[in-house]
């Protein structure tokens, strides 16, 4: 049963929600402090990391054991958001840079990719959930 659920498009989709759901606490911390004077926007570096890990290329061995030792393989579990500081601009004197109808844009995007990973994963377990019951019939 632990293979069921440790597939790769179940972690992918775990990994891309946790991803969103950080990338919305970051965004919301910025619409937070758009009067705070000195305050740096911040953002979430996952999807860029996320694509490149998906796309390596080369030999990959075939695991087919919870033991074997993943060769050619980046192992997913360990793949994190990461919160990056744009201290390179400012938008006011004061030295925030925060842009209102930036932060409001890149929410709804956020929100937008965070209910399409949801409704993916859902649909993964009404498969798992329908094969389940037809199973007993």
């Amino acid at each position: 049963m632990s293979n069921l659920f440790s597939s790769t498009i179940y972690n992918v989709l775990e990994k891309s929600i946790d991803g969103a759901t950080l990338r919305h606490q970051v965004l919301s911390n910025n619409m937070a402090n758009i009067d705070t004077p000195g305050f740096k926007r911040s953002d979430v570096e996952f999807k860029s990391v996320l694509r490149q890990t998906l796309n390596e290329q080369g030999i990959k061995g075939n695991l087919t054991h919870n033991k074997h030792i993943p060769i050619g393989r980046r192992n997913l579990d360990k793949l994190s958001a990461t919160v990056i500081r744009d201290n390179s601009t400012s938008m006011r004197p004061d030295g925030n840079n925060v842009d209102v109808e930036l932060e409001s844009a890149e929410m709804a995007k956020n929100t937008l990719y965070h209910s399409a990973m949801t409704q993916q994963l859902t649909a993964k377990y009404n498969t798992l959930k329908s094969v389940i019951n037809e199973g007993r019939r």
